[in-house]
């Protein structure tokens, strides 16, 4: 991901949150990873590991990922693959995350993705601090059931199962008032919010 998608997916984003027959938004990888993160070989300049920090990049997603948590319809996060660097922001900030059992996980490496100091306050909020403050420290890998285990995701299928219960999900949140989605995560981004700004 760079600036620029990430801008085309908070655009998306926006757009589908003024759309009143749209009341869930699934945010789905295509292909074989969910997110891969960041093209770390296009950050780092130079033969030394030198890096040049993007700072457009860092606020572009922090400011897609405040787009994400405040958005008036409920956010499922459908998990494959491997989600590693600004994709564990953007399961953060989903209401709602699923991820196949086989998927595996990676948080951005510091100092050469810019974005990690927008996702971890996110990842904070999911996991605490305590377990936060290994992975974003070692930056190793960890896979579905230590995310499940950690409160990064809230529940695990198999691959072939995945769809099935998102669809579940989904099933769930639609069988709801219409007007019961919005109150609810409108009274909910409020209560987080005042957490967030507390962290």
């Amino acid at each position: 991901m760079d600036a620029s998608m990430m801008s085309e997916l908070e655009e998306a984003l926006a757009s589908l949150d003024g759309k009143r027959s749209i009341r869930a938004v699934v945010i789905a990888g295509q292909g074989s990873d969910f997110c891969s993160g960041k093209d770390i070989a296009r950050v780092v300049r130079g033969g030394r590991g030198r890096t040049t920090p993007d700072e457009s990049e860092a606020m572009a997603m922090a400011r897609l990922l405040d787009r994400l948590d405040v958005m008036k319809k409920a956010t499922v996060a459908r998990i494959h693959g491997t989600a590693q660097g600004c994709a564990l922001g953007l399961i953060a900030a989903c209401d709602i995350a699923v991820a196949a059992l086989d998927s595996e996980f990676c948080a951005p490496e510091w100092g050469l993705d810019p974005t990690s100091v927008s996702i971890a306050p996110y990842l904070i909020r999911a996991m605490g601090e305590r377990q936060s403050r290994r992975y974003l420290l070692t930056g190793e890998r960890f896979t579905a059931a230590e995310a499940y285990r950690v409160g990064l995701v809230h529940e695990l299928a198999s691959p072939e199962e995945l769809d099935a219960r998102v669809n579940e999900i989904l099933g769930h949140l639609l069988a709801n008032e219409v007007q019961a989605l919005p109150l609810a995560k409108e009274i909910i981004v409020k209560s987080a919010k005042k957490n967030l700004s507390r962290g």
